[in-house]
C-alpha cells in the first residue's frame, strides 16, 4: 500500500517593489550603533526636502552676488523672471573668470607702474635702536635713519 500524503499548495507570496527588509536584532552591531531609532527617523522625502532647500538657498545667494545676474526686489512681483539654476551658475563662471582676467591685468599694470626691480625706492633700515641711544644721540642720528625716499636708478 502505498501512502500518498496530500501536498498543501505553497501560499503566493506577494511582490514588493524595491529591497527587502532586513530585520536586525538589537545585539546587531551595526544596529546597536545607531542610537536612531525608527520613530526619530525623518522620512526620505522631508531629508530630500530639507537637501533641496539647502541648495535652493545658496543658490538664490549666488545669484544675489552674481552683478550680471537681474537683482529682483521681493516686493516687486512684476519685474523680471528669476533666471533659472543653470544661468546662475552658468553666470557666476563667467563673472569669476572675468574677474580672474581682470585680476591678472591688474597685477600687470601694477608691475609695470613699478618699474624694474632695480629702480625702485630702496628701504634703508636705521643703524641703530632708539632706545640704546641717549636723547643726544638720538637727535643727531634721526637723519641717518629715516628711509630714503629717492630712486636709485
Amino acid at each position: 500500500m502505498v501512502l500518498r500524503m496530500k501536498s498543501w499548495p505553497e501560499p503566493k507570496r506577494v511582490r514588493t517593489r524595491g529591497r527587502p527588509r532586513v530585520n536586525r536584532i538589537k545585539s546587531d552591531p551595526i544596529a546597536a550603533s545607531s542610537n536612531i531609532t525608527d520613530s526619530q527617523r525623518l522620512p526620505h522625502n522631508q531629508v530630500e526636502h530639507k537637501y533641496r532647500e539647502g541648495i535652493n538657498a545658496e543658490l538664490e545667494r549666488l545669484r544675489g552676488t552674481v552683478p550680471t545676474l537681474p537683482q529682483r526686489d521681493s516686493s516687486d512681483l512684476n519685474g523680471p523672471p528669476r533666471p533659472s539654476k543653470a544661468t546662475v551658475l552658468a553666470n557666476a563662471i563667467d563673472y569669476i573668470q572675468f574677474l580672474e582676467a581682470e585680476c591678472g591685468r591688474l597685477t600687470d599694470d601694477n608691475e609695470r607702474l613699478r618699474g624694474p626691480a632695480h629702480c625702485r625706492p630702496r628701504r634703508i633700515e636705521p643703524r641703530l635702536s632708539f632706545r640704546a641711544l641717549g636723547e643726544e644721540e638720538q637727535a643727531n642720528s634721526m637723519d641717518d635713519s629715516l628711509p630714503s625716499r629717492g630712486l636709485t636708478c
